[in-house]
């Protein structure tokens, strides 16, 4: 039987590497990886969890206590535990509290009985905090990854009851206390058939405590031992008839049934052989034989339960394998599906690019009236400027009147000038950054990556260039042709001087634009020429990259199946030529 389990062993885990390999290089759902990488991990270390379970006031920690060699865990003669316990192997002895909200202490182990007990309201609020308790001991028991995991009982209060259950599905295997005086109540029969119907728990070890409550003179052991295992399995046979269990369920339970594991002990009175070396009281415990049958269970179920776990988890691989690789295929239709819908953008955008920058220029408001504004601002500074200058002479005279009001003329010009550069020419090139940053964004939506404002800028430059010559010049000149300035109403004559000079200005402004605007509609498409070009022979190389995967992921698929049906077909048949030999036990 060993060499046949070692066969399966070598075997699993040498297709768990070869499926990883091929699972890491086609890229498919990475839990498939990782679940292979738990088995690889499980048929390595064997891990294996063996939970002491059952009714309240049944010794369950003193069992344990008399596992370990020392009573290292809280007990008493009422229900004692409130949290679980988990001990694993350590070199030297600590113990670890996890709480519900995540933090971690580490206590002294005297001081375990202050978070996992509840026998004061203190002791009970505490342990209501607590997640569990890791007991890190140097037990032989526990050594090659064997853990030992102390539960509140079964049916004492419904929270320790969920609590107990919740653990259910964590472990590999169950050692299940029952009382001497009582064996095996209704309760007990149904807590084993629902761990027969658990998946995961792999074998139940009975043990009947309190065996010194006994007389000796009323029973012989091996006969009583006898007598308690029939009714097991009288029992729970019965039960599961009644509930009509699956087949799978029944070959459980004769595998687990048809020979009980079942010794009566004493914990009680092995602890206290340990503490006085009374090798008769140890005799009378019958702990001995136990621990000793109990070790060699362990080990040999421990490498079975890692194997047919490992090969469960191959399998759950092999049956989500098909889920991952339409998920897989999936992804190629979605990124050839992008890739057609990028290119159709790109190509819309460069064919009706003309028409989206006519647009967004007549988007913006009209040029005319957003030069003429601050220019008439500054048209009525002007006037208003030439009324004072008139409004100070004194003397009514030709050259007084000119002397007062043409510095002020002469000013204007320079005015006007500056803004254009201070405000107009500033606002002018905004709105033309304004409609090719416009144009850029519509572009990266439809797909172009490359920056359009890096291919553009060179526009704004251009513009800046043929704004710069921009200048006020009198269109009939500011003095009215009359001889005498000092006789005349000369405000009646300036003012539409001005202000057909300033139309002028506006108006060579706004053709100035019309030109930049005319520029670039002209030259934009042009420019976008070789851009197209490049960003179509992109599209082809992913097209033909996409394609690539495609081929290489369908010959990588092909070889997957054939591994993994031959792999899984290795497995399947030493795993039936393993079950069809001896038994471990």
């Amino acid at each position: 039987m060993e060499h046949s389990v070692k066969a399966v062993e070598f075997q699993l885990y040498e297709d768990l590497v070869q499926l990883q390999k091929m699972l890491e290089v086609m890229e498919l759902d990475p839990a498939l990886t990782e679940r292979l990488e738990e088995c690889k991990e499980l048929i390595r270390t064997k891990r294996y969890r063996v939970a002491v379970m059952g009714e309240f006031k049944r010794g369950k920690s003193t069992l344990i206590n008399a596992m370990l060699g020392l009573p290292v865990l809280p007990a008493d003669a009422t229900p004692t535990t409130a949290t679980v316990n988990r001990i694993t192997y350590g070199v030297e002895e600590r113990a670890v509290v996890r709480f519900r909200d995540g933090r971690e202490q580490e206590i002294p182990v005297d001081r375990l009985a202050d978070y996992v007990t509840k026998l004061t309201e203190e002791g009970r609020a505490v342990s209501e905090t607590v997640q569990e308790t890791v007991l890190y001991y140097p037990s032989v028991i526990c050594q090659n990854h064997i853990e030992i995991i102390d539960t509140p009982g079964l049916n004492d209060e419904r929270e320790m009851t969920r609590i107990t259950l919740e653990t259910l599905p964590q472990v590999d295997a169950v050692i299940m206390p029952i009382h001497a005086r009582v064996p095996f109540s209704s309760t007990e029969r149904d807590f084993v058939c629902q761990m027969l119907e658990s998946k995961n728990i792999d074998d139940i070890i009975f043990v009947m405590t309190f065996l010194d409550q006994l007389d000796e003179d009323d029973y012989v052991y091996e006969d009583y031992v006898e007598a308690v295992s029939r009714r097991i399995r009288q029992e729970v046979f019965g039960a599961l008839e009644e509930r009509r269990a699956s087949e799978e369920v029944l070959r459980k339970a004769h595998r687990v049934l048809d020979q009980v594991r079942l010794s009566g002990v004493s914990a009680s009175q092995a602890l206290k052989s340990f503490v006085s070396n009374q090798k008769k009281l140890l005799a009378q415990s019958h702990f001995e034989g136990f621990l000793n049958d109990l070790k060699k269970t362990l080990a040999g179920r421990q490498m079975e339960c890692a194997v047919w776990k490992a090969a469960a988890g191959m399998e759950w691989v092999v049956t989500h394998l098909e889920e991952a690789q339409r998920e897989r295929e999936g992804f190629f239709r979605r990124e050839e599906d992008r890739l057609r819908e990028m290119q159709r953008r790109t190509q819309r955008f460069f064919g009706d690019f003309s028409q989206q920058l006519e647009e967004l220029f007549r988007q913006q408001p009209d040029v005319m009236e957003l030069v003429l504004e601050p220019l008439r601002q500054e048209e009525e500074k002007a006037t208003a400027a030439v009324i004072r200058a008139l409004s100070g002479v004194r003397v009514a005279e030709h050259m007084a009147v000119f002397q007062a009001i043409n510095p002020v003329i002469l000013q204007i010009p320079e005015q006007m000038h500056d803004c254009w550069q201070q405000q107009l020419k500033p606002m002018l090139l905004s709105r033309l950054a304004q409609v090719l940053e416009q144009i850029s964004v519509v572009g990266n939506q439809a797909g172009v990556d490359e920056p359009l404002m890096k291919e553009y800028g060179y526009l704004l430059q251009e513009a800046e260039d043929t704004w710069t010559a921009q200048s006020f010049v009198w269109v009939d000149g500011p003095y009215p042709n009359v001889p005498d300035l000092a006789h005349c109403n000369f405000i009646r004559y300036f003012r539409p001087y001005l202000q057909r000079s300033v139309q002028a200005m506006a108006q060579r402004i706004v053709d100035t634009a019309e030109a930049v605007k005319g520029r670039c509609c002209a030259q934009l498409p042009e420019r976008n020429e070789p851009l197209r070009e490049r960003l179509a022979q992109r599209h082809q190389e992913q097209y033909r990259q996409l394609d690539g995967q495609r081929r290489a992921y369908e010959q990588n698929l092909d070889n997957l199946r054939q591994t993994v049906n031959q792999a899984w077909s290795n497995t399947q048949a030493l795993l039936r030529e393993w079950e069809d030999g001896p038994g471990v036990g």
